[in-house]
C-alpha cells in the first residue's frame, strides 16, 4: 500500500495519547485552560439557571391580579368567566394596634390548585364564628400560649372586645425576618355575619388561564379587560405588577445571560486554541520526523485533533464538576440544586407514551407526533416541545402501568430498533435546540455518540448504529424544527 494511503487509526490513536503522555508540562497546562473554561461557562449558565428558577417559585403559585370592591353577584360572576383559572375569595376589616404589633381580621379562602394564600404550621382553617388562625409571634407578642386552643381576645376599635379560640397557627418568623404587623384570619361564617367584616366589600384574587405562559404588558392588558367587562373601574383592578413586570423583564434578563455565556465560552475557546497552538507549534521537528516516516497531512491532522479532544475530555467534565460545586456553594438560594436539575430531566422533560396521559389542547398548540420518527424517541420529542412551550410533565407516583418494553420490535437490542434510535436521536437535537445550545452541548453530544457507538459495537451492532446515524445526518434538513421565541427562552434552561 502506498504511504500517502495509509490510514492506519489505530497507529495514529497511539501517537495521540503518546504525544499527551509525552508532554506532560503543556498538557497539563492545555487541561486546566479547558478545565477553568468549562468551570466558568457551568457555573454562568447554572447561575441563570438558578436565578430563573427562583424567580419561577416566586411566581408560580401567585395570584395575577386582585379584583375589588365586589358584591356577591361579580365574585361569582368573575370566578365563573372561563379565561379565570382559579379565584379566591378575600376580605379584609379595619386594623387595630396593641401589645405592639398590628392586628388585621380578614378572611382568606383556602388555597387551592394554583394560588396560596396562607400556610398553616399546625392546626386547620377556621369554620365557625368564633374561630381563627393567628400566628405564634402574635399570641407571643400578647402574652399568650403558642398552641392551639388559646384564646385571643382583640380590641377593635368602635366595637366591644371580641374573643376567638385559635384553630390553626401560622409561623411567618420561620420563613425568615422579623413581622410587626399580622393577619387574624376568621371564618367565612364570620366573613359574611361577623361585626368586622360583615359590612366590607369582597376582594377576589385570581389567576388567568394561561398567564403564566404570557409575557407581562399581555397578561396585564388581559386583567383589565376581564375586569372592565364585569362593570369594575380601573382602580378596582390591581395586577400583581411584581408577577408582571417579572414575566416582561425575564426574556431580557435570559437573553442577555445567554449572550453572557456564550461570549465567555467564544472568549474562552479562543484562549484554549492559542495554549494549544502554541504547544502544537513547539513540535515542529516531530511533525517533520512523522512526515519523513510516511505519516500523511491528513493523518497528522488527525492525531493533533485526536490529542485535542483528549485532553479536553480530561478537563471538559472536571471543570463541570468545579462549576457545579461552585454554585452549589454559592449559587442563588431556593434555585439550582442537583436534586432540582435531575427533577426537571427525569420529571419536567418527558414521559414514557405508554404510561402517559397528554392534554389535548397541548397537542393543538406544540403539534402532534412527528411521524418521521415512526418509533422511538417520539415521545421525548413530544416532552421536549412541550417544555420548550411552557408545560411541565408531572410525575404520578400512585399510578400502576405494565408495558411490554419493545414489544413491537422483539427484543432489547436488534437492528431495527439500534438504527431508529440512532436516527431519531439526531431529530431529537436538531429539532429542539436552537442553534447556540446546539453549539455548547456539541461536546457532549459528540462524546455520547461515541460512547454509544463503543456499546453498540461490543453488542454486535455497530454497522446499524453508524447506518442510522449516517441516515439521520442526511435527511436532517426534512426536520421541521421548533421555531425559537425569546418569550420561550426560560424554558430551555
Amino acid at each position: 500500500m502506498a504511504l500517502d494511503r495509509n490510514n492506519n487509526r489505530n497507529i495514529v490513536g497511539r501517537l495521540a495519547r503518546r504525544g499527551v503522555r509525552a508532554g506532560r508540562r503543556t498538557s497539563l497546562l492545555t487541561t486546566l485552560t479547558i478545565a477553568l473554561t468549562a468551570a466558568l461557562v457551568t457555573a454562568a449558565i447554572l447561575q441563570l439557571t438558578g436565578t430563573v428558577n427562583s424567580q419561577k417559585k416566586l411566581l408560580e403559585r401567585a395570584q395575577h391580579v386582585i379584583y375589588m370592591n365586589l358584591d356577591a353577584a361579580q365574585v361569582q360572576e368573575l370566578g365563573a368567566d372561563g379565561r379565570v383559572s382559579e379565584a379566591l375569595r378575600y376580605k379584609s376589616g379595619g386594623g387595630v394596634e396593641e401589645n405592639g404589633v398590628f392586628v388585621q381580621p380578614c378572611y382568606l379562602e383556602p388555597g387551592g390548585a394554583e394560588m396560596d394564600t396562607y400556610k398553616l404550621a399546625e392546626g386547620r382553617a377556621p369554620a365557625a364564628m368564633n374561630e381563627a388562625a393567628a400566628d405564634k409571634a402574635m399570641l407571643r407578642a400578647y402574652g399568650l400560649p403558642e398552641q392551639i386552643g388559646t384564646e385571643i381576645t382583640v380590641h377593635f376599635l368602635n366595637s366591644e372586645p371580641e374573643t376567638f379560640t385559635v384553630v390553626g397557627l401560622t409561623d411567618l418568623e420561620a420563613g425568615g425576618g422579623k413581622q410587626s404587623r399580622y393577619s387574624l384570619i376568621l371564618s367565612e361564617e364570620y366573613a359574611e355575619n361577623g361585626p368586622q367584616l360583615a359590612g366590607e366589600p369582597w376582594m377576589l384574587m385570581a389567576r388567568m388561564r394561561g398567564g403564566a405562559n404570557m409575557q407581562g404588558p399581555a397578561l396585564e392588558e388581559l386583567v383589565y379587560r376581564v375586569g372592565e367587562e364585569h362593570g369594575l373601574k380601573h382602580q378596582n383592578v390591581n395586577p400583581n405588577n411584581y408577577y408582571i413586570d417579572l414575566r416582561t423583564i425575564k426574556a431580557n434578563m435570559v437573553m442577555g445571560g445567554v449572550g453572557f455565556a456564550a461570549l465567555l465560552a467564544a472568549v474562552s475557546l479562543l484562549v484554549i486554541y492559542s495554549v494549544f497552538y502554541l504547544s502544537v507549534g513547539g513540535r515542529v521537528r516531530q511533525f517533520g520526523q512523522l512526515r519523513t516516516i510516511g505519516m500523511t497531512q491528513k493523518q497528522l491532522r488527525r492525531m493533533v485533533k485526536t490529542e485535542g479532544w483528549l485532553l479536553w475530555a480530561l478537563g471538559a467534565p472536571a471543570g463541570c464538576l468545579i462549576g457545579t460545586a461552585a454554585m452549589l456553594a454559592f449559587g442563588p438560594p431556593n434555585g439550582w440544586t442537583p436534586a432540582s436539575g435531575a427533577v426537571a430531566v427525569a420529571a419536567g422533560l418527558a414521559a414514557c407514551a405508554a404510561a402517559a396521559i397528554y392534554r389535548r389542547d397541548v397537542f393543538e398548540e406544540i403539534g402532534y407526533f412527528d411521524e418521521s420518527h415512526f418509533a422511538y424517541l417520539e415521545d421525548v420529542d413530544v416532552g421536549y416541545r412541550a417544555r420548550i412551550y411552557g408545560y411541565d410533565n408531572v410525575y404520578c407516583p400512585a399510578a400502576e402501568l405494565y408495558h411490554v418494553g419493545s414489544g413491537t420490535s422483539g427484543s432489547k437490542y436488534n437492528s431495527f430498533k439500534v438504527k431508529l434510535a440512532a436516527r431519531n436521536n439526531l431529530y431529537l437535537n436538531y429539532k429542539n435546540m436552537p442553534l447556540l445550545q446546539l453549539l455548547f452541548n456539541l461536546p457532549f453530544l459528540l462524546i455520547g455518540t461515541g460512547i454509544k457507538y463503543l456499546f453498540f459495537k461490543k453488542m454486535g451492532f455497530a454497522a446499524d448504529y453508524a447506518e442510522g446515524f449516517s441516515e439521520g445526518i442526511k435527511t436532517l434538513g426534512k426536520c421541521k424544527k421548533v421555531p425559537f421565541r425569546a418569550e420561550h427562552i426560560g424554558n430551555y434552561l
